[in-house]
């Protein structure tokens, strides 16, 4: 009767695959985790570009430094995300067009791009005349 209590070397190769498998499975989650959190991020800072952009027209400013006269009004904002630089396209009305008299409805696209495709965020409100 043979008292052997070491593993073969196909024991070990079998219980390497294994633990190969699983670590495979748990770093293609954190990829798939981080991936999202970045979509999450970036769309929610398209939100806040849209609004930040409705509260400038609502006071008859324009949303972005690089704006022109034209109408509509195309623009790009820059952000810093944990050492990237992300380029915002913001893309609103002309506030020096507005109806004097009557409310404007105006809506505001901000398009951005992450890993080769391209997103927009649209948002849409009514500005109303000074002194209203």
């Amino acid at each position: 009767m043979s008292n052997n209590k070491a593993f073969t070397l196909i024991e070990v190769l079998i219980s390497m695959l294994i633990i190969l498998v699983v670590l495979l499975g748990i770093f293609q989650g954190i990829a798939l985790y981080v991936n999202h959190n970045l979509a999450t991020l970036f769309r929610n800072e398209a939100v806040k570009i849209a609004q930040e952009c409705a509260e400038k027209l609502r006071n008859l400013e324009f949303c972005t430094s690089t704006a022109s006269a034209t109408d509509p009004v195309s623009g790009v904002i820059e952000r810093d995300f944990r050492r990237l630089k992300k380029t915002f396209t913001v893309v609103y009305p002309n506030p020096a067009n507005f109806d004097k008299e009557q409310p404007n409805l105006v809506t505001i696209q901000v398009f951005y791009e992450f890993r080769g495709k391209n997103y927009q965020y649209q948002f849409t409100t009514i500005v109303y005349p000074s002194g209203s």
